[in-house]
């Protein structure tokens, strides 16, 4: 009796392909174009440009040009390989126009409405169908081998945080401080911020995404920190607030309340649990003490090889929380003509609890 072969252990890429096969198969479709640099990345580790082109059977294509032609060999062996100069859209409907097994879907959400066209009549004999999310969803959920990467990413923030918090003083700007935040990562091993770093104080920290300014900090200000690294393509986000001083009474009241309603997020969050149940929970805490309104924004959203990713913690999502997806957890209160305050922490959903990421020291007032 010969001996069953034994099947051939798949890359971590190559397993990621497998499973949007299988979804592209279920859903009636050939192919799929992926346009979106981060889902071919995820799909195949080739971080240059290019589209790729999945079939529902087979080895996965790149496409790519000269420049790019030896990193992608490098990077994704495991890849069929075009190496072209009349753009991608013309070497993939080079490729799409010998399909003949049923429709070929594509990322619509990345791909202009001109384009679409374009690679519609170019595709001879081959029928376009829109499709949305058919990676991003694969992406949801982490494996550990990412989620150590996310860690990495975290600990880069985290240190960052520590070593610059107790150095903030009245007179330093929000831009120089924001500047030193980005260079600290980079020192500590990231490849860049994960993005552009938020550092806002006084009343410009009611502004939940503030650009930084030349304006000084002062005297018993609160200054909002939101920042994060990139270490080997994984992102980490995180907010901290450092007050300047003794904190006043208002300082106090309104960061106890963001602090508050992020534990009982952070204590609540699990897997099972909707993305709009977990955002009522640390909603309903500003609900009480009359301030919903100050709290613009959704609880938080997914990280991973984008900052923001799916899902989305917010009373409108559908999404339910499963083992393995890294969201944030960002409750905040924003008041025009005085502050802001938000506390920010990266967390992996596990089947009991939620594993928080973030170790960086909050305030204790």
């Amino acid at each position: 009796m010969r001996p069953k072969r034994r099947k051939k252990k798949l890359s971590e890429v190559e397993g990621r392909v497998k499973r949007l096969q299988k979804r592209l198969a279920a859903g009636g479709l050939a192919g799929l174009v992926v346009l979106h640099r981060p889902n071919v990345r995820y799909l195949t580790g080739f971080t240059g440009e290019g589209w790729l082109l999945v079939r529902a059977r087979g080895q996965p294509r790149i496409i790519t040009d000269p420049r790019y032609g030896m990193q992608a060999q490098e990077e994704a062996p495991q890849c069929a390989l075009d190496v072209v100069s009349k753009g991608y859209l013309m070497g993939a409907a080079h490729r799409l126009s010998r399909t003949r097994s049923g429709p070929v879907g594509f990322e619509g959400d990345y791909i202009s409405y001109t384009d679409h066209k374009r690679l519609q009549q170019n595709s001879k004999g081959c029928r376009l169908k829109a499709a949305r999310r058919l990676v991003e969803e694969l992406r949801w959920i982490k494996s550990e081998h990412e989620i150590q990467r996310i860690r990495a990413a975290v600990a880069v923030a985290d240190q960052v945080y520590e070593d610059l918090a107790p150095r903030l003083r009245p007179g330093q700007t929000e831009r120089d401080v924001a500047w030193e935040i980005e260079g600290m990562m980079r020192e500590l091993g990231a490849e860049k911020a994960a993005f552009p770093t938020i550092v806002a104080s006084g009343p410009r920290s009611a502004l939940p995404h503030a650009i930084p300014t030349d304006r000084k900090f002062g005297r018993r200000d609160q200054v909002k920190l939101d920042f994060g690294a990139v270490v080997n393509g994984y992102h980490s986000d995180m907010t901290r607030m450092v007050f300047l001083g003794k904190p006043t009474k208002r300082q106090r009241e309104v960061y106890g309340l963001c602090y508050e309603a992020q534990q009982a997020a952070l204590e609540a969050a699990r897997a099972g649990i909707t993305a709009a149940e977990l955002d009522a929970v640390a909603r309903d805490v500003f609900r009480r003490a009359g301030c919903a309104d100050a709290f613009g924004h959704g609880l938080g959203h997914g990280v991973g090889l984008e900052v923001h990713e799916a899902p989305a913690l917010s009373a409108r999502s559908q999404a339910t929380l499963e083992p393995g997806m890294v969201v944030t957890i960002e409750p905040g209160l924003y008041f025009e003509g005085w502050g802001g305050v938000r506390i920010e922490d990266l967390v992996v959903i596990r089947e009991d609890a939620a594993e928080v990421l973030t170790q960086a020291s909050k305030v204790e007032l």
